[in-house]
Order: C-alpha cells, then sequence, then structure tokens
C-alpha cells in the first residue's frame, strides 16, 4: 500500500506540474486554491491536521482527532479511486479525474475546518501558508493582503512557470529529491526577491509562528495517522 501511494503521490505531482504554463499564463488562482504544483490547500489541510505535531500544536481533543482521522482516510480513498489506471488515461481523461478529486478534496477540507474552533482554523491557515511557502503567493487572497502589483504577480507567474518547467525535467524517479530541494529553495529565493521589504515581513507574519513539519507532511507523509512515520515521497 505504502508504494501504491508512493505512486499516486508522484502522478498527482506529475499531473499538476504538467498544466503549470496554463495555470500561471492566468493569473493568481480565485478561491484561496495556491497556484502552482503541489497538493491544493484542501487536500493540504487535511494531511496536516493528520499530523500529531500539528495535532498538538492546534491543542486538538481526542474526539477531533478521531474525526480528523476518519476525513483524512476517506480523502485518501478518494485519491486512490480517482488516480487508479491514471497513467494509461488521456490527458482529457486525466484532468477530469483531477478536477473531480479537487471537488471531493474541497468538502473534506471543509468538513474538516467545521471541527475546529476559529482559533484553530486560524492557526491551521498559517501552518498552511508555511506549508505552500512561495506558491502561496500567486492566491488572489495572499495577493490582495500583501497588494502586489499587477507588474509583481506577473513576475511571480513567470518565475513558477520557469521553475515548473525544470521541476518536470527532473521529475519524481529516484534521486531526484536533492535536486528538486534546490530547485524549491531557488524558486523561494526569486519569488521572495519580487516583494518588497514590508511585503516580506507581512508574508512572514501571515505564516505566524514556524512550525518544524515532518517531511512530506503537506502530501500526506511524514507522520500522518496516528504518528508513523512514512517519510518523504521519492
Amino acid at each position: 500500500m505504502f508504494r501504491n501511494r508512493l505512486a499516486i503521490v508522484s502522478m498527482v505531482a506529475l499531473l499538476a506540474l504538467s498544466s503549470i504554463s496554463a495555470v500561471h499564463a492566468q493569473g493568481p488562482r480565485r478561491g484561496g486554491r495556491g497556484g502552482g504544483f503541489g497538493p491544493s490547500p484542501d487536500v493540504m489541510k487535511v494531511n496536516l491536521l493528520a499530523v500529531p505535531k500539528v495535532q498538538e500544536d492546534l491543542k486538538l481533543d481526542d474526539e477531533q482527532k478521531s474525526k480528523v482521522q476518519a476525513i483524512a482516510e476517506q480523502m485518501r480513498s478518494d485519491q486512490q479511486s480517482a488516480f487508479a489506471g491514471l497513467q494509461d488515461a488521456t490527458q482529457e481523461e486525466r484532468q477530469k479525474k483531477m478536477a473531480e478529486f479537487q471537488e471531493k478534496s474541497k468538502v473534506h477540507g471543509e468538513a474538516a475546518a467545521k471541527l475546529l474552533t476559529k482559533e484553530q482554523v486560524q492557526r491551521l491557515d498559517q501552518i498552511v501558508l508555511q506549508a505552500q511557502g512561495a506558491r502561496a503567493l500567486n492566491d488572489e487572497k495572499v495577493a490582495q493582503a500583501l497588494k502586489l502589483t499587477d507588474e509583481q504577480q506577473q513576475k511571480l507567474r513567470d518565475v513558477h512557470a520557469d521553475l515548473g518547467a525544470k521541476m518536470r525535467e527532473v521529475g519524481f524517479g529516484e534521486g531526484s529529491q536533492e535536486k528538486r530541494a534546490e530547485l524549491q529553495k531557488e524558486l523561494t529565493d526569486k519569488c521572495l526577491a519580487v516583494l518588497t521589504e514590508d511585503q516580506r515581513t507581512e508574508f512572514a507574519s501571515m505564516q505566524g509562528e514556524k512550525l518544524d513539519l515532518p517531511s512530506g507532511a503537506a502530501f500526506g507523509f511524514g507522520g500522518g495517522r496516528g504518528g508513523r512515520g512514512r517519510g518523504r515521497p521519492q
């Protein structure tokens, strides 16, 4: 099962990368969805809520943990069903399945948020921003909060498109992790360089107190399911 989940995560990431240029050509994404590659904020919320370190930070009680776990398991089941046999599907079929899964993940994200207090939701949003990193700058709400100019937003789209192309070349095969980490750092550095000093300060403030997240936590790896570490997808 672990290998199957690794394959699914890699497939999801590669499919997201395949459409990155089109996404960024359209500008910041609406509806609170971060642009670029990686899981959507809704998927990240559920995955992160299943991580013991995040549960401790949010001070979830046992009932909340149990219900969050049930939602996380259902989302993983939906993910497996959505991407089963996707490798041999047409591009149109892949996009359809991705859209269907995104809609389901939005429902799961909303259900998980309803289990939390207002303060817990606010803190979770900060942690999601931390996990998104520079990708969050392409979120419409973040762009508005930072008062990014049209020129800055275009520069950010260009940076993401360029790095997205490089990520596609690297892929998610064995031995690619180090190169992906280098590209991620390059992405972060270039995106932050687009911001003014005040905007960088505000962006850091929006993320709240730094939480040392397990590797791959936003992907559903790194200590979910009652704390059993599963490592970062290779």
